[in-house]
This record gives C-alpha cells, sequence and structure tokens, in this order.
C-alpha cells in the first residue's frame, strides 16, 4: 500500500468551477452503476438529472465537517441514499413518494417536483430544503403520501425525538422510502471534473485508500460501518503468532455524527507497514460477528490504530448482529496476494469444519468466505444470520490475487471487482454500497404450484405472497408469480434470473402477470420486491366488477354476492350487523360495505376518488401461503390465499395473466372491520383474518387430471391461527361457484377446548371408514403471550378427528375423556 500509483487523479477542488458556469443540475444513477456508465453532462440526449433547487435531502445539504462552507454534496459531489420523488399528478399513483425516474416517460414530471433522501428519515431530520417551502411546502416535517398535494407532514424542528422517531416510522411505512435501488446523486461539477479534469499525479496506494474510504462513508449515511485492518504478521512460519491476522479498529456501529466522525479520525491513522494476511483476518472478522473468542484482534501491541477495545467483553467480542439485520456484509481490499496468511489453517479446518477440498490456490480465504454465507454464523440470535462478503482487488499489484479474490466473492455471495485506480476504487465501493442498501424490507412466501392429481409431474409456476409491514393494523400485501426454467433456476417473463444472492426476488426482475409498461416505469426496471405494484394487485385494482362473496344466509349452501341486505342476513338481521361492526347509525353502514368492496371511501391516497380500489384491497398474507390446484383445461390453475382483511381470495392464473375469480369474505371478520378501517398507529399488527394456511382434498374419480361435475370433488379446509378460533370447509369442486360446506367453532359441541386455530389441516382416511376426515390440533392459547409464567391452559390441549364432508366431530382427545363418535 506504501506504492506509487502514477494513474492517480488530482483530487476533487469543489471551490472550482469546472463547468465554466456554474452548472447546478444534478445528476443521478440508480442502483449499482460502473463508472462508465455515469451520466455525462454535455450530452444533450442525457435524462437523468434533477434540479438542485428541489433537492429536501437535508443530510445531503449538510455542512461538511472538513469544510462547513460547503455542504456534503458540494464537497464530495456524490451522495447516496434511497431517493424518491413527490408525484403531485398522473392517476393513482398522484400525490404519493415514488421512486426517481429510470427510464422511459415521467422525468420531466419528476424534475418539477421535490425530492427527498431515506437519510433523513434515519436521522429523524424533519428539516427540508429550502425550495421545499419556497415551492410553497410546508418547509418541516417528513414526508407523506396524499393530504392533499402536501408532501410534508410539517413536523417541527422543536418536536420531542419521540415524537420525531414515530413521524419517521410513520413515514418509512406510507411512503416507500428505504425500498428498491439506492440512488447516487452527483453534482455537475464534480461529474464535469470525472470527464475532462483527470490530471495523474503520484500518490500512494494507502492515501488514495484513506481518502476513498473516508469520502464514501461521508457520503453514505444509510450504511453502518465497521473497520478492520491486517495486523503486521511478522512471524513467518505457520504456527500463531502473537501479531498474526487483523484487528476490528472500529466496530460496526451505525453512523450518527460523533460515530462517523471518530471513525474518519481512524482512517486517517491507518498506515501501510503490514504484510496481507487476507484468510487470517476474515476469519477474525468470523469471530467478531458470531461473539466468540478474540484470535489476533488484540495482540498488536502497539500498532497504530489500535484495536477498538469497546467491542470486547473479557476475551470475547461482543457480536453486532444483535442489533442489526440478519445478513451483514465483508468487503475485502488489498493490493496484492496473501502474504504471511496460514498460521490459522489448523484452526480454520477443525472450527469450521473445512477440509482440504474448500482451498483454493493454497488458500482458505474462499473456504471461509462460503462458510459465511451458508451457514448460521451466529446461533444465539434467532433465525439464520449471514454474512456476504464482496473483494475489491486494488491497483495493478493484485492482478495475481484475482482467481483467488474472484472465488472468494463468488462462495461468498458478493462480487468481485478489479479497481487499477482511484476512480475505479471509488466506483467499485460504491456499487457494492448501492447494492447492500437496495435490500427490501418486504417479506414473501413462496408456493411451487404442483399437479394436485399427479404428483410426478411438477408446474413451472412459483407462487410468492407478499406482504409490507406496517405500523398501523392495515398491511398491503399481493401475490407474485415467477417461472421454474428446465435448468432450475427462477425467472421472470424476460427470462432473466429473478432471485438474488439474499434469496429475495430480484429488484430488476419483471415477474410473469405485471404488465410491461409497470417494469418499464419502475426505477430498477422491475416491479421485483416491491409490494405496492405489478402482480395480482395491479389486476384487482384495474379490474371493475369484482366478485366479492360471503355466506349464504342459511348455515350453508352457495357463497352469494356481498351487498348489505346478504351480509345482514348471513349475521340475522341489520341489528345485529350494525352490533358487529360496532356502530349504531344505520347512515353508515354502506360506506362500511363499499370498504370492504375495495373502494377507497376515505381517499386514502388524496386524490379526491372515493370510488377507486384501494392500494391495499388484497390485505397481507402474513401465514397464509398460496394454495395452487389445477382443475384441468377447462377451469385451469386456481391459486388461493388467506388475507388478515378477513377473506380468502381465489386467482385463475391464465399463464401470462391473471384474474380474480372471487374473493369470500368471512362475517366472522366484522368485529374488525372498524379498526381495519380506520387504521389508527397502534405500533404493529393488530388484526388477523384468514391468516391460516388452506389444505385441499381432490377426488378424481377416474384420474384423468380433470375435474368433472358429478363424480369428482375439491375441498377446502382453513383455520384463522390469530384469526379466530373456527375452522371452515369450502366445496370448490365448480371453482366459479363455491359452497360453504362447514363451519366449526370453540361454541360447537365437543369443541370448547379448541384455541386459536394454528393447526393446519390434515385430511386422510382411518382404519374402517371409506370417508376422509381432518385431524387438527387443539390450537393455541392466548394466555401463552404474556411475559410471565403463564396459568394452566383452558383450552389447545386436544386433538380433534372432524367428518371432512359434515363437520361432524368424530373423536376427542384430550387431557380430559374423549368425546363424539368411535373411530
Amino acid at each position: 500500500m506504501r506504492t506509487e500509483e502514477a494513474v492517480a487523479a488530482e483530487p476533487f477542488d469543489p471551490s472550482f468551477d469546472y463547468t465554466g458556469y456554474g452548472g447546478n443540475r444534478l445528476f443521478y444513477v440508480l442502483g449499482s452503476v460502473d463508472t462508465d456508465d455515469y451520466p455525462d453532462p454535455q450530452s444533450g440526449s442525457e435524462w437523468r438529472y434533477l434540479f438542485a433547487q428541489n433537492n429536501a435531502c437535508a443530510s445531503s445539504n449538510a455542512p461538511h465537517p472538513a469544510d462547513p462552507s460547503f455542504s456534503v454534496l458540494e464537497y464530495e459531489g456524490r451522495f447516496t441514499s434511497n431517493f424518491r420523488y413527490f408525484r403531485d399528478s398522473g392517476g393513482w399513483r398522484a400525490r404519493t413518494w415514488r421512486p426517481l425516474v429510470g427510464g422511459g416517460s415521467g422525468y420531466n414530471r419528476m424534475r418539477a417536483s421535490v425530492f427527498d433522501c431515506a437519510a433523513d428519515l434515519d436521522a429523524t431530520d424533519p428539516t427540508n430544503a429550502p425550495a421545499a417551502s419556497n415551492s410553497d411546502f410546508r418547509g418541516t416535517g417528513f414526508p407523506q403520501n396524499g393530504d392533499a398535494g402536501e408532501p410534508f407532514d410539517g413536523v417541527s424542528l422543536g418536536a420531542s425525538q419521540a415524537e420525531r422517531d414515530a413521524a419517521a416510522a410513520v413515514s418509512y411505512d406510507e411512503t416507500g422510502f428505504g425500498e428498491g435501488d439506492a440512488a447516487t446523486i452527483f453534482t455537475e461539477n464534480y461529474l464535469t471534473y470525472l470527464r475532462d479534469f483527470q490530471e495523474p499525479i503520484q500518490r500512494q496506494r494507502i492515501a488514495i485508500a484513506r481518502d476513498t474510504i473516508t469520502s464514501l462513508i461521508n457520503t453514505t449515511p444509510g450504511v453502518d460501518f465497521g473497520l478492520m485492518v491486517f495486523n503486521y504478521n511478522y512471524n513467518s512460519g505457520s504456527s500463531i503468532g502473537s501479531d498474526d491476522g487483523g484487528r476490528i479498529v472500529s466496530g460496526v456501529r451505525q453512523m450518527t455524527d460523533p460515530n462517523r466522525a471518530a471513525l474518519v479520525d481512524t482512517v486517517s491513522r491507518l498506515n501501510a507497514e503490514t504484510w496481507t494476511p487476507l484468510c487470517e483476518s476474515l476469519f477474525e472478522a468470523y469471530r467478531y460477528y458470531s461473539g466468540g473468542a478474540v484470535l489476533g484482534g488484540n495482540k498488536a501491541g502497539s500498532q497504530t490504530p489500535a484495536a477498538d477495545a469497546s467491542i470486547t467483553n473479557g476475551s470475547r467480542y461482543v457480536s453486532p448482529m444483535q442489533g442489526c439485520q440478519p445478513q451483514s456484509y465483508v468487503i475485502l481490499i488489498t493490493d496484492g496476494e496473501p502474504t504471511r496468511d496460514n498460521s490459522y489453517d489448523s484452526l480454520i479446518r477443525s472450527e469450521l469444519g473445512l477440509s482440504g477440498s474448500d482451498s483454493f490456490d493454497g488458500s482458505y480465504l474462499a473456504g471461509v468466505a462460503g462458510w459465511l454465507q451458508e451457514n448460521d454464523v451466529n446461533d444465539e440470535l434467532q433465525g439464520n444470520q449471514k454474512v456476504v462478503t464482496y473483494t475489491i482487488g486494488f491497483s495493478q499489484g493484485a492482478a495475481d490475487a484475482a482467481a483467488l479474490l474472484e472465488e472468494t466473492a463468488l462462495r461468498g455471495g458478493g462480487q468481485y471487482y478489479a479497481a487499477e485506480d482511484a476512480l475505479a476504487l471509488q466506483g467499485s465501493l460504491q456499487q457494492i454500497f448501492s447494492e447492500i442498501l437496495a435490500v427490501n424490507s418486504s417479506f414473501t412466501s413462496p408456493s411451487i404450484a404442483a399437479n394436485s392429481f399427479d404428483r410426478t409431474q411438477t408446474l413451472d409456476a412459483i407462487y410468492y405472497a407478499m406482504f409490507l409491514p406496517s405500523d398501523r393494523p392495515r398491511w398491503a400485501g399481493n401475490l407474485k408469480k415467477l417461472r421454474i426454467a428446465s435448468d432450475g433456476r427462477v425467472e421472470d417473463q424476460r427470462g432473466s434470473v429473478a432471485i438474488n444472492a439474499e434469496g429475495s426476488i430480484a429488484d430488476g426482475a419483471c415477474s410473469i402477470w405485471t404488465s410491461s409498461a409497470i417494469c418499464s416505469q419502475a426505477s430498477s426496471g422491475g416491479d421485483g420486491n416491491d409490494v405496492l405494484i405489478g402482480g395480482a394487485m395491479e389486476h384487482v385494482i384495474d379490474r371493475s366488477g369484482r366478485r366479492v362473496l360471503t355466506n349464504p344466509a342459511g348455515v350453508t349452501g352457495e357463497l352469494v354476492e356481498m351487498t348489505e341486505d346478504s351480509l345482514a342476513a348471513a349475521v340475522g338481521g341489520e341489528a345485529a350487523l350494525l352490533s358487529a361492526i360496532g356502530i349504531s347509525d344505520t347512515d353508515e353502514l354502506g360506506e362500511y360495505i363499499d370498504w370492504l368492496l375495495g373502494q377507497d371511501v376515505d381517499d386514502d391516497n388524496g386524490d379526491g376518488n372515493r370510488s377507486e380500489t384501494r392500494l391495499d384491497v388484497i390485505g397481507d398474507p402474513l401465514h397464509s401461503k398460496p394454495l395452487a390446484l389445477s382443475f384441468g383445461d377447462a377451469k385451469g390453475v386456481r391459486v388461493l390465499m388467506g388475507t388478515n382483511h378477513g377473506y380468502l381470495h381465489m386467482f385463475q392464473d391464465n399463464g401470462d395473466s391473471i384474474d380474480e375469480s372471487w374473493s369470500y369474505y368471512l362475517p366472522d371478520m366484522l368485529p374488525t372491520l372498524r379498526e381495519l378501517r380506520t387504521n389508527a398507529q397502534t405500533g404493529g399488527h393488530t388484526v388477523y383474518g384468514v391468516d391460516g394456511a388452506a389444505t385441499a382434498y381432490v377426488f378424481d374419480e377416474d384420474a384423468d387430471g380433470k375435474i368433472e361435475p358429478g363424480t369428482d370433488k375439491v375441498w377446502v379446509f382453513f383455520g384463522l391461527r390469530r384469526g379466530g378460533r373456527a375452522y371452515y370447509a369450502l366445496d370448490i369442486s365448480d371453482p366459479d361457484s363455491p359452497e360453504l360446506m362447514w363451519s366449526v367453532s370453540s361454541q360447537s359441541p365437543g369443541m370448547s377446548e379448541l384455541g386459536q386455530t394454528w393447526s393446519e389441516p390434515v385430511i386422510t382416511k382411518v382404519p374402517e371408514r371409506d370417508a376422509p376426515v381432518m385431524i387438527v390440533g387443539g390450537g393455541y392459547d392466548v394466555n401463552k403471550d404474556a411475559p410471565g409464567v403463564g396459568t394452566v391452559d383452558a383450552m389447545g390441549r386436544a386433538i380433534f378427528l372432524l367428518d371432512a364432508e359434515t363437520g361432524e366431530l368424530m373423536h376427542r382427545f384430550s387431557a380430559e375423556s374423549g368425546g363424539g363418535s368411535s373411530v
């Protein structure tokens, strides 16, 4: 790292006008983009720009710590965060914060409006750019959707920290900041410097590295950084020496202003007086993430900078994963091959269970990276904590290490970058940080469609139930489809790989049912993991004349169209309906029924249209995985999915398109309707509906793969999980005319011990009985929700066997004597 680099460029000088005309446009790139693809400010066809006067990102406009006369953006020339602009017109997305335009049309509308960044929400900073108030917008506050075209909620600078935190959390949930691709904005001055003023000078590699890392720390506030460096490694033997491996000089921390300043100071004291123990240092990083014993991290004597003593407790590390997402990242930068890097080999093999086959080019570096990506790094925490490893070979000196670095990134789930000069190093790090920031906060539950009649045949569809968390009761949901290619890859409608390294739908993937127009308008080029665009939701919102069904007036029978009258009949009259909802005024009933039918009766998006369909009409499938069933050529493939809004939806998969066959609303869900519609801030999920996974019983008499009237049967059974203490059975032999076969609850004879119905129904046969039976566990007792030691359970201590066709209780196994018919 002490080597002089002749190709180093003269540093950017923010006080010099490289444009010659005071250019004040802000250009941008979305996601991970190579420096060769940066915008060209001199090109008349370049459309990737915004106007500086519309920049409401206070974090980018904050004074730079090195020279407060310049903002961070002016001084560094760039800034990375999740950016969105306020779309004040244009269809159902009007008055909402949208991702920056990624192509096609819409950029003129974007340039005319204000834009903001997720960094301000992370910092809970309600300060907006002066231009925001000059445009007749509120001068303070956090981004919000709707509200008659006002993009900011007006939270004042004098608000308490608790008020700021709460408002920022609501803003995140409402507006989608933090989702999708990160964006890097550049000043016109900086891009002109890159294009026309790259004068080479002599600089040491370590000086280039220090400046590059410092700049990126200052301009990427959404990443929580830590820093590790090599120890001296004077020991050249295979035994473990006192200064082997590497040490963590700054633990992973949230980048508050004091933490950022401390890290920058640490970076300024880096030197190049070391060998290059790549594998040993990555193994030490594993010890840190896992909360394991310190190995070389505090044995570096008087080396500068010293190890960070605050991240250890005695002889062990305090894992940063305790307060972070379950996935962390290591970026390994080297200017040469590994040297003096084999002292830990025996320890690595024994501790991680590696063998000689895990070695590559005489190093276990790739093997350790692969282990970090494939295994739970910290089993003391819930879930799987994994580490993704990126590698950068800096300068020509790293050319000999390229194969090893590439293999390490491949096994580690990251990517290898070759950076021959300072600009390439900066660009490589910028791409990596953009990829890290792009990980979405939405959740998906995949389900593969199998032919229900021939279990040897697997269809090529995979369905993803998706939901977007909120701090309010009403969560949005969606259903998307991808294809399984002949080679096992999961593909989108373009034939591109649709799953990223983290196992989520890639941001740029265009799912099968989503219109190409939606994908082309998206900033990432696809609907990907975005819950609020594409998929089944796109169809449901655009469709008129949806079939919303509910129970018939009798106990069982064909489901009927849901109206005010039919819903009242299903629950025993208008008075019972009012009581179930929790209202007394009959004049309110009409709006509640319209809301149940999906109308935006409260104008949630603030566009003045109260007859359009709400964006969250589907609801969240928190635990209800999709159930895909093939009815043969005539009726096709149908997909069932429950949601916590109280519905069971059926969709018809037409290959490249989708139709909603119907949605069934359970009258038992009426007591949650008022809270769902009001949607007050509650801090999280408080309303549950059809949250259990459905199970199907299929009888195909001639086994021809076609459901034929009269002889063949398809029955569906489902519970509610936290939504209630009941099970339901539908006859969907004709998928377009569903019938309620039966329902049972804790009020049914012999079922008093039935708790919340968490047990997924099992349909099977029992000896001496030809007809199928349904077997379920007794469920969950909410008594167990209490944080302390619970009292004796009053429910859930049973197993029930029911006649699958009638719902009659056949037998009960419980702490008390069994009941029902003999089995």
